[in-house]
């Protein structure tokens, strides 16, 4: 059964409600009722060929939890910054002294070190995960091993690398 307008009407009337209910557990009102509308916008726009009042059912219930988790990580990765710690005055940023710069150095010169004493694998799988930013599962298909080896590999190098900072 292909909805009309009207018969649209009566399945938002129908399940809107419940839907903003549902989603209030989550989040505050006006967001729910937000992601409501954004639900049926994406039914109607992809499922409304759906006959069966159950799959329906199922399938508004799916994409207003989905929109709803797609917005909560969107929050959580969102950066809250009060404007009172932003400086106002560019003199207000200071770069590092003398002091800072040597222990810097001193630092990321044991580091390499460390890095260099590790096994060419473990130091190419700790630099692909910790300096290219590369998750373990596609490491763990770029260099053809399963993906507890790249955990294990990584456990390793950095025991040895905070072994190494430690006694140096």
């Amino acid at each position: 059964m292909m909805y009309t307008d009207n018969s649209f009407d009566a399945l938002y009337c129908k399940y809107s409600p419940r839907l903003v209910a549902y989603i209030s557990r989550f989040s505050d009102p006006w967001t729910a009722e937000d992601l409501v509308h954004d639900t049926f916008i994406r039914y109607w726009t992809s499922y409304h060929g759906i006959s069966d009042e159950k799959e329906v059912s199922r399938l508004l219930y799916t994409i207003v939890r989905n929109l709803c988790i797609s917005q909560h990580r969107l929050r959580s990765c969102t950066m809250r910054v009060s404007i009172d710690s932003v400086p106002r005055r560019s003199e207000e940023f200071t770069a590092p002294d003398s002091d800072q710069l040597c222990s810097y150095n001193d630092i990321k010169g044991q580091l390499d070190s460390a890095l260099s004493r590790l096994p060419r694998r473990s130091r190419q799988i700790f630099i692909k995960s910790r300096i290219e930013k590369m998750r373990y599962s596609d490491i763990a298909e770029d260099m053809g091993i399963s993906v507890s080896a790249v955990e294990k590999h990584i456990s390793k190098a950095l025991k040895s690398l905070k072994a190494a900072i430690n006694t140096e």
